[in-house]
């Protein structure tokens, strides 16, 4: 969409060559339309309950997916994917969270055996990976621990692996001003310091010129950035001497001075964008153009009819501004990033029932989220209140406001991104202009677009799930028209296809939460030979690398927090962690009376034996499990009460792959099957931390390992079916009036709350024990896009 009439003085639409400007208007304007309606990008926000975390508690999160232009709420991927990874970048959980409307929720669970440190979330679509690695959302998290006590054992991996030897160095980058440094003119130099840990350095130093004249002296001014102001000469070279504030000293060359070129100029000045245009070409100004766009979103396209203008703000979206000067052969001289700060937020109110709150007290909140002119405003949010005495205030990642409009259209690392939202004086502006003027990389490439040459969609649309592969014969060769059949242990439905001339196999329409297996079988008409049925396996992007470690050298998680989420956790039933001396343990077994024995006959919490097996003879082993107290099982997902993960299957002595070596074993096949769980599963080691599930065979039966090709049994990864946030109702005396503790720091979450017509959505819960002060934060998209966020605070005694 092109919009005229907003260019003030100097810039206006010239009569001469109508046709032929037209025609470029139109052309230009189709290839960003295409880009921002036909194949929009997508952006993934993750907002959680905090980013402080001990381990043994859960990680409440919502992904929030949106339009990358508009920020609407966008209905397109049907699933989200998020991942937590350490500090060397290993994946240690992902989850495939299912779309409902335009937001994705669930929780990740921190297992009390997690190494305290600096954690990523990694969250994305596959549709965003046609962006890079680099748009997709990346949070840190701090984790603690003081339930796991145990000292670090080395492993051999990280004994064979040698220190990194670290450079003692840092990177200093000069940025001029639109890209070019033109000769000629005075023109502004930004520059940008990091030090090898990928974080910002203050530094200091002088420009020479190559008679080794000093010509410019400069500083940082925010964050390891800052500008300097050079008027470059024809032939010459220049290069800056640099100190950096731990002392080091270097060299670096500044950018080859150009006497052909186009370069502009952009200031601020009481709500006026002042352009100044440098042409060093032989082309005349009218057949230059100034183009201007948001988010690939084109907002003018217009000749030149001069060299200086002014543009007022007011006119412009919130968010990154891309200014650029082409010719009618579409080729782009330079470019601009601004960041325009007309932020047009909704009003959000909070209305309390009370003043301040006692323990285990009922709290009813109240939100008014209106337009700018006090209409309502259709809203989705999420919602989390905390400890704000033990939960920090999280002042290094993104909110939903500066990733939106700043970071995600940023292709590179941004240190401390609300600072640039935290007012708009001169001082904060400036600043933000730094970042605009060294950050050389951004999502939308004007000069490819302009072009028509768009980013390669290699990665699928996935509107829903669906199982891929391939079907070869004797001879490694595609098989055509093969019959594939899927059984999905989840809801036991079946699925038929076939496979095309190259022997692929597509399957859609199934539904799967995670832990399902599946079994596929491949036939063909021939009875000859058998085929070999290879299914694809689940892809995922390689983890970052350009992330630094930002949470290192702050201040860690208190004692006093660390202690009291361990209370919690021991207080909701969580397995302790103790570090005990080496001791031998020394029992006599149990023999079967076929010989067998094995060293934890008849230490289980309870068991199925002979007798009652022969009972269900034709029932299959897996639902007779389903009888026994404290196992539940979900289709083919087996847990013990208590635990979120899959217990530890052992048969015959022997621990099983997965569940799908049970799958077909009828309760006539065996002879004992054992439960452990809790303190008995401690003779099991770390195996044992999800219970333990025992099977003794049939003298002569053996588990379904080993099968024709034709057949595959898989377990791709699921969607996540999410957990409740669990409020205690207090209401009901016998509750409130129990000793138990109630230790919670994430008080109060909740990720789908709607407004309804009037702009209005209410909430309640129930206060924890600790008497310290609430903080509340809400975060969320309104339906055309407008970005909701509220900070609050409710009062304790």
């Amino acid at each position: 969409m092109i919009r005229f009439g907003w260019i003030i003085g100097f810039f206006c639409l010239s009569f001469f060559g109508i046709a032929q400007q037209n025609e470029t208007y139109e052309r230009i304007a189709q290839r960003f339309g295409r880009l921002w309606n036909t194949v929009p990008q997508e952006k993934v926000y993750l907002h959680t309950d905090k980013y402080l975390y001990s381990a043994g508690e859960t990680i409440w999160l919502k992904a929030y997916m949106v339009h990358a232009s508009n920020h609407r709420p966008l209905q397109q991927s049907k699933f989200v994917y998020v991942e937590l990874l350490d500090s060397a970048s290993i994946v240690k959980q992902r989850l495939k969270i299912q779309r409902t409307k335009a937001c994705a929720y669930g929780s990740m669970k921190l297992p009390a055996d997690y190494k305290p440190g600096e954690y990523t979330l990694r969250a994305y679509t596959y549709w965003m990976l046609n962006a890079g690695r680099e748009f997709l959302f990346h949070k840190k998290i701090r984790l603690g621990n003081l339930i796991d006590t145990r000292p670090e054992e080395p492993t051999k991996e990280k004994q064979k692996r040698k220190p990194a030897q670290v450079k003692d160095d840092f990177d200093l980058q000069f940025f001029p001003e639109s890209g070019h440094l033109l000769t000629g003119d005075f023109q502004s130099i930004a520059f940008k310091a990091v030090g090898n840990d990928g974080l910002s350095l203050s530094v200091s130093g002088a420009v020479y010129n190559q008679q080794n004249e000093e010509v410019a002296t400069f500083v940082t001014g925010h964050r390891g950035m800052g500008k300097l102001i050079l008027s470059p000469r024809i032939n010459e070279r220049y290069y800056a001497l640099v100190r950096d504030e731990n002392g080091r000293e270097k060299q670096v060359d500044l950018p080859t001075p150009e006497a052909v070129g186009v370069a502009l100029q952009l200031t601020y000045n009481r709500g006026k964008i002042n352009l100044k245009i440098t042409n060093n070409t032989s082309l005349p100004a009218d057949s230059l153009y100034l183009m201007v766009h948001s988010r690939g979103e084109v907002l003018l396209l217009s000749p030149l009819n001069n060299y200086t203008g002014q543009l007022s703000e007011h006119l412009l979206p919130a968010g990154i501004i891309s200014f650029s000067i082409l010719d009618a052969s579409e080729r782009v001289w330079c470019e601009r990033i601004y960041f325009s700060r007309t932020f047009a937020d909704p009003t959000i109110n909070m209305i309390a029932d009370r003043s301040e709150y006692i323990s285990r007290e009922p709290v009813q909140l109240s939100f008014l989220i209106q337009k700018p002119d006090s209409t309502p405003l259709p809203a989705n949010f999420s919602l989390s209140v905390t400890d704000s005495y033990h939960v920090q205030k999280d002042t290094l990642n993104n909110d939903i406001r500066s990733y939106l409009l700043l970071s995600s259209d940023l292709k590179g690392y941004v240190e401390a991104p609300q600072e640039y939202f935290a007012d708009n004086s001169l001082q904060t502006r400036e600043k933000t202009d730094l970042l605009m003027l060294t950050q050389g990389w951004r999502r939308f490439n004007t000069a490819d677009i302009v072009k028509g040459n768009y980013p390669k969609n290699e990665y699928f649309l996935e509107a829903g799930q669906a199982l891929t592969g391939k079907v070869l014969n004797l001879f490694n060769k595609p098989v055509r028209n093969s019959t594939v059949v899927s059984m999905n242990r989840y809801d036991n439905k079946v699925k038929l296809t076939t496979t095309d001339s190259l022997g692929r196999f597509y399957i859609d329409g199934i539904e799967f939460p995670d832990s399902t297996s599946i079994t596929l079988k491949a036939t063909t008409r021939s009875k000859i030979a058998d085929v070999e049925i290879v299914p694809d396996s689940d892809f995922f992007p390689t983890p970052p690398s350009h992330l630094p470690k930002q949470l290192v050298n702050k201040e860690s998680l208190s004692d006093e927090y660390l202690r009291v989420s361990r209370e919690k956790y021991y207080n909701d039933g969580g397995m302790m962690v103790i570090n005990l001396d080496e001791i031998t343990v020394s029992a006599s077994s149990v023999k079967k009376e076929d010989g067998r024995d094995f060293y934890y006959s008849g230490m289980a919490d309870s068991e199925i034996n002979a007798e009652r097996l022969a009972k269900f003879p034709t029932m299959r082993l897996i639902d007779v499990l389903a009888t026994v107290p404290g196992v539940m099982v979900f289709g083919d997902n087996i847990r013990i009460r208590g635990s979120m993960e899959s217990p530890t299957l052992m048969i015959d002595g022997m621990e099983a792959i997965d569940s799908s070596e049970i799958m077909y074993l009828n309760a006539a096949d065996v002879e004992e099957v054992q439960v452990f769980k809790g303190s008995s599963a401690a003779i099991f080691g770390v195996r044992g931390a999800n219970g333990v599930i025992a099977i003794t065979l049939k003298k002569g039966i053996t588990p379904n390992r080993i099968s024709s090709p034709s057949i595959a049994h898989i377990k791709p990864l699921g969607f996540h079916v999410p957990d409740a946030f669990y409020v205690p109702r207090y209401e009901v005396d016998s509750i409130r009036q129990q000793k138990k503790v109630d230790l919670r720091t994430t008080i109060y979450w909740n990720p789908d709350v709607e407004t309804d017509a009037d702009g209005r959505a209410v909430v309640t819960f129930y206060t924890a024990d600790n008497p310290n002060n609430y903080r509340v934060e809400m975060e969320g998209i309104a339906a055309d896009g407008s970005i909701c966020r509220y900070r609050g605070e409710l009062k304790r005694r």
